[in-house]
């Protein structure tokens, strides 16, 4: 058995890739977003080789922590492919029979393409992962999810919390208007009924107002929102 040095494993490496020229994987996809509507059990998605070279193109669904176990609803089809170059690739998801769906359920799905080696290259897998949204059946999204927000105070903590039904997306801090003080919260989405705290905001901010950066339900930065506290 070969055994390196920790020392050695960097120059070993670098001396690799000095050799051998890399190929890069590149894949394009449709949106930033995969939504799945309940009523309509599935949906499509396309995903473009951009590269040069054909790619096998794995695609996976994970559960976000926190969260009830939701991925093993959705079947993906093809969930491993050959994808040629300058080509599009169709991936559908579809939700198996089971309780119906009351609220929004975000989840996380992860693309990744492996690039077709050659003699004398080295190919790198390129990774993406993009939100999944699924929705109930018969259900119309509110263009302004982050109005049904609420605040509460415990001691010098703020408490934001999601009470609807729909998953909220935004940048992961706020800004005090008062002081311009930035606030982080760790995570993009609240999902409904979800709790994220904001630690460190003087009493009576909440007041004078504090600053969100609310995403489209597709990922995009929307236009900042004062937020207003009782």
């Amino acid at each position: 058995m070969l055994r390196f040095k920790p020392k050695a494993i960097l120059p070993f490496l670098l001396a690799t890739l000095l050799a051998f020229p890399v190929l890069a994987t590149s894949f394009k996809l449709q949106t930033n977003t995969v939504i799945l509507e309940a009523g309509k059990q599935d949906v499509t998605f396309n995903v473009a080789n951009t590269g040069q070279t054909p790619m096998l193109l794995l695609t996976t669904l994970e559960d976000l922590p926190g969260d009830e176990a939701f991925a093993d609803r959705v079947l993906i089809n093809p969930p491993v492919t050959r994808v040629n170059a300058d080509s599009t690739q169709y991936v559908t998801f579809t939700l198996r029979p089971g309780d119906p769906i009351d609220r929004e359920y975000l989840l996380k799905v992860g693309f990744e393409g492996v690039g077709q080696p050659r003699a004398n290259n080295i190919s790198i897998p390129v990774r993406q992962e993009i939100g999944f949204l699924i929705t109930p059946d018969n259900w119309v999204p509110s263009g302004t999810p982050w109005e049904a927000l609420t605040l509460t105070r415990k001691s010098d903590t703020l408490i934001l919390h999601n009470p609807s039904r729909q998953v909220v997306r935004l940048i992961p801090q706020v800004t005090l208007v008062k002081t311009g003080k930035t606030v982080g919260f760790g995570q993009p989405y609240l999902r409904p009924g979800e709790r994220v705290t904001l630690p460190d905001i003087p009493i009576g901010a909440e007041s004078q107002g504090l600053v969100l950066s609310p995403l489209s339900r597709y990922g995009y930065k929307l236009k900042d929102v004062t937020f207003w506290g009782q």
